[in-house]
């Protein structure tokens, strides 16, 4: 299926607090706004939820999402797996042999920004390496 405007996230699995949300390889950022909506609103429920996100293009940077949880009062972990883009040695190694993988967390604030820890296993960004001069 083609990529387009229209594509949305679809529940694929749901085992009540873990739902498997596929993106139809829709735009990321639509379809993760979309999984995060189905995470909360099945958080709010069941006091917990854990959603698996596949399919879907760039979703852009993680820490976007981690704060619409915060917002709605949610605390949140996120880790991606970015497949098929070997970027980073392993500790002690020469060859790249695992993705960046990122990682990231919120925890909401009364009356305050949502405190955000959002980063790569790379020790610098990939696109900051591919940036024309």
């Amino acid at each position: 299926m083609a990529s387009s405007s229209s594509t949305h996230a679809e529940i694929v699995r749901d085992a009540g607090a873990v739902l498997t949300i596929d993106g139809r390889k829709g735009i990321g950022q639509v379809v993760a706004f979309e999984a995060m909506e189905y995470g909360i609103e099945r958080a709010k429920k069941l006091g917990v939820c854990t959603v698996g996100l596949r399919n879907a293009h760039h979703i852009g940077r993680i820490g976007h999402w981690a704060k619409q949880c915060a917002k709605a009062g949610m605390v949140s972990f996120h880790f991606v797996n970015v497949a098929g883009d070997s970027l980073v040695a392993p500790f002690g190694g020469t060859d790249r042999r695992f993705g960046t993988n990122p990682f990231c967390a919120a925890y909401p604030r009364d009356g305050k920004d949502p405190l955000v820890l959002d980063f790569a296993t790379a020790g610098i960004a990939y696109g900051k390496t591919r940036r024309v001069q």
